[in-house]
């Protein structure tokens, strides 16, 4: 990855969480999946419940762990995402989880540390 931009750093971390999920066992179901509500990183299934990803990348720690970024006030715009989906696709029935990807990139913009969090409760 040559260019810093935050939407390159953020669409490489992407890349790298639908990599490390799909070698878990998860099928991607969306990318990038836009509701009038805002967008979810990566929506996936895995046996019977439904994750709702949220993937925060940065370029070393400076700034803090990427997860920090993911505050409460962040997390109720995303249950109205998460909700017009399940009801989009009809998903009622389903388990439902929401994680987050936290990947640190080095300056030559490799991962040096990827951490999930399944089933993050705000």
């Amino acid at each position: 990855m040559h260019t810093s931009s935050n939407q390159s750093i953020g669409s490489y971390g992407e890349q790298q969480a639908t990599d490390y999920l799909i070698k878990s066992g998860f099928q991607i179901l969306h990318r990038n999946y836009r509701t009038k509500y805002g967008e979810l990183d990566i929506v996936a299934k895995k046996l019977s419940k439904i994750h709702f990803i949220e993937v925060k990348t940065r370029m070393g720690l400076s700034a803090g762990q990427p997860y920090e970024s993911v505050t409460p006030t962040k997390v109720r715009h995303l249950r109205f995402a998460m909700t017009a989906y399940i009801q989009q696709f009809h998903l009622q029935n389903y388990m439902l989880s929401f994680d987050v990807i936290s990947l640190v990139l080095t300056p030559e913009g490799s991962v040096s540390e990827l951490k999930f969090f399944e089933a993050v409760d705000f």
